[in-house]
């Protein structure tokens, strides 16, 4: 049953943070509360399994170290954090790749942001990363 349970805390660990960064907008680099919480599970299944070995629970250990692998590889090398920084600043003129994309208006009509920044005399261009 302890097995079970902390192989549950794994997955638990790793599904908060998407929901808290998705639905609660709780982003962080290093989601130290989820990494917590995976070693914690991982720990007492291995504990387990060296107590009274299974292959119920060697599959357990194998599982939690997959999953908590996979999850950490993905928040540290695949995550997107400090990888782009901007290279536009106040007053500087932006190149042809980012006056030729295509944006919707509000009719849902293509329009070139080359365009819509030669008829306005004021524009502000905000770009959001939105949700993963």
């Amino acid at each position: 049953m302890q097995t079970l349970l902390a192989l549950v805390l794994v997955i638990i660990s790793i599904m908060s943070h998407f929901l808290l960064s998705e639905h609660l907008g709780y982003f962080q680099e290093y989601p130290w509360f989820s990494y917590a919480g995976m070693l914690l599970g991982t720990g007492i299944i291995v504990w387990r399994t060296v107590q009274r070995f299974t292959f119920l629970r060697l599959g357990a250990m194998l599982l939690a170290v997959l999953l908590a692998g996979g999850f950490l590889w993905y928040t540290v090398d695949y995550s997107a954090y400090n990888q782009h920084t901007a290279t536009l600043s106040a007053g500087d003129e932006a190149d042809s790749t980012f006056l030729n994309i295509q944006l919707l208006n509000e009719q849902q009509q293509p329009v070139v942001l080359g365009e819509l920044l030669r008829e306005a005399s004021l524009t502000l261009v905000v770009l959001n990363r939105g949700v993963w």
